[in-house]
């Protein structure tokens, strides 16, 4: 077995086994949608041709749910492992996307040839009658949790699965995540899948993807790697059922935001300056870090206007209302996937305003360097 030893297996997409009827046929849980795109607007607007996107759409794929005989599931991976190949969803390119498995050394993925291999050996965990599988390597990340896992999570919790399948979810999750993961899964219990540990499945249930960003990208020809695409059916019915779980906030929130960032990469080196002139327009400083889920959910539904630096915390904007004005400010770094906020934020009604700037200290930290920006472009963004 691939998670059991180093062999190699062939790497298949789900619809293509579903093709080949080398797994149960899927039931289709939402239908394929198209999302509008918006251009978003830019200042200063000279750096708009940075930014690069116009007007567009694109296709949201049905959401589908398979199951699968006789299945092994490893923490940290969505990949799946059958008797005679290993699944990945149908949003997957491999020739393009760059997994976080490779890049930390647990795979190794052969997108000619359609091959995977694993590095060292997984340690045996139970052996499960049937359950529902939503590992992922990037769990542990705020944004790629709150858009590809979590809803997938609410999208199985309402298929019709029996509530004593359980749900396996990644170990050791930060006290936020594990929280959602929990409220959402209803009756389902959860079970907790260590990094390294792997667990074998006799009827192993897979919500097909609601949405996706690559971890990273292979070297290749440009114009052909994803932005990210997100499926406005399943946020959307994940924020109305987060409303009825939560219901109406338990005290005041500010209306007009600004997130702060303790600490990390893409720092933005005049986020203090920034925060001074907000405040004289009534903005109110926000470390989201230090807030549970539902003080998160209940700021970002409430608020009017949300200004903020990228990172895994504006992922909260698919709990804004349409009407919000989203500011995103960010480096004009050509590399930056300009596209994923407006993606993420078009499939839920709303448009974003990016307010770009130039790389500041080490220009070879590529996207993830610090950058600045203009406050004045902030403040024009705000009244735009």
């Amino acid at each position: 077995m691939l998670f059991g030893g180093s062999r190699e297996l062939a790497l298949l997409a789900i619809r293509d086994a579903a093709a080949e009827k080398r797994i149960k046929p899927s039931a289709e849980l939402f239908s394929k949608e198209e999302v509008l795109t918006g251009a978003p607007i830019v200042f200063p607007p000279s750096l708009g041709d940075e930014v690069g996107l116009v007007a567009d759409s694109y296709i949201f794929p049905a959401i589908t749910a398979v199951e699968i005989v006789n299945a092994t599931v490893e923490g940290l991976s969505n990949f799946v492992e059958t008797h005679e190949a290993v699944l990945h969803h149908d949003l997957y390119q491999l020739t393009y996307d760059y997994t976080s498995e490779e890049l930390h050394g647990r795979f190794a993925i052969f997108p000619r040839r359609k091959i995977i291999r694993k590095f060292g050996k997984s340690e045996p965990g139970a052996v499960l009658e049937a359950a529902a599988v939503f590992t992922d390597a990037c769990s542990p990340n705020y944004a790629h949790w709150l858009t590809e896992v979590l809803p997938r999570i609410h999208v199985g919790a309402k298929s019709g699965m029996d509530e004593s399948i359980p749900f396996i979810v990644d170990a050791g999750l930060h006290a936020n995540i594990l929280f959602s993961a929990r409220l959402l899964a209803g009756a389902h219990p959860l079970v907790e899948l260590k990094r390294g540990e792997s667990i074998q499945v006799k009827k192993l249930y897979v919500v097909g993807a609601t949405g996706y960003i690559p971890f990273d990208r292979r070297p290749a020809k440009e114009g052909v790697y994803s932005h990210g695409v997100f499926s406005p059916s399943a946020l959307k019915s994940m924020r109305a059922e987060l409303s009825a779980l939560m219901g109406p906030a338990d005290g005041d929130y500010p209306r007009k935001i600004m997130l702060r960032r303790s600490s990390g990469a893409r720092s933005m080196k005049n986020e203090e300056a920034l925060a001074l002139k907000l405040q004289e327009l009534g903005f109110s400083s926000i470390y989201p870090e230090k807030l549970s889920f539902s003080q998160q959910y209940h700021l970002f539904s409430n608020a009017e206007c949300v200004v903020g630096a990228t990172g895994a915390a504006m992922a909260n904007l698919v709990f804004c209302q349409p009407a919000c004005r989203l500011i995103i400010c960010i480096s004009s770094h050509k590399e930056h996937s300009f596209g994923y906020w407006r993606n993420m934020a078009s499939a839920m009604g709303n448009n974003i305003r990016y307010v770009l700037g130039p790389v500041v200290g080490e220009k070879n930290q590529g996207v993830h360097a610090d950058f600045v920006v203009d406050v004045d472009d902030v403040v024009f963004a705000i009244n735009y």
